[in-house]
Order: structure tokens, then sequence, then C-alpha cells
């Protein structure tokens, strides 16, 4: 698995058009993975960081537990 930081910039333009990508935090969220490719289109998904409850979550169509949950993991909207 490859973590990934995106640029502040994108994330800002994604935001205005959406209200629901993250905030960037200066570019110091972590992505993982590239979870979609269209044509030449790589979409991320963002890292969240480990809390208590990952550890007792199980995966989902929408959520993924990294190391069970120790390193946190990712939601899909």
């Amino acid at each position: 698995m490859k973590f990934y930081h995106i640029k502040e910039e994108y994330i800002d333009y994604l935001r205005s058009f959406d209200s629901n990508v993250a905030i960037n935090k200066n570019e110091s969220r972590p992505y993982v993975g590239v979870i979609l490719e269209i044509g030449a289109i790589k979409y991320y998904a963002p890292f969240t960081s480990p809390k208590s409850k990952h550890l007792k979550m199980k995966n989902s169509i929408d959520f993924r537990k990294i190391n069970e949950g120790k390193l946190g993991g990712h939601k899909l909207k």
C-alpha cells in the first residue's frame, strides 16, 4: 500500500465543487492508494487517523481499515 500527499491547490479546487472533500491540512493529510482510475485521472481516498472505534469496526463497502484499524482507515463517499 502506498500513501500519497495531494497539493493543497488541487484539494481547494475540488472543494469549490464539493464541500465533502476533506480539508487537506496544508498537504499533511495522507491519502491511501489509487481507488479508481478513469482514463488518465486517478482518484484517491483520504486517510483517517487511528481511533479506538476503528478497532471494532468492520470493513464495509465504504470503509476499509488499515492494519486492522491500528493505523486508521479510509472512508469512501
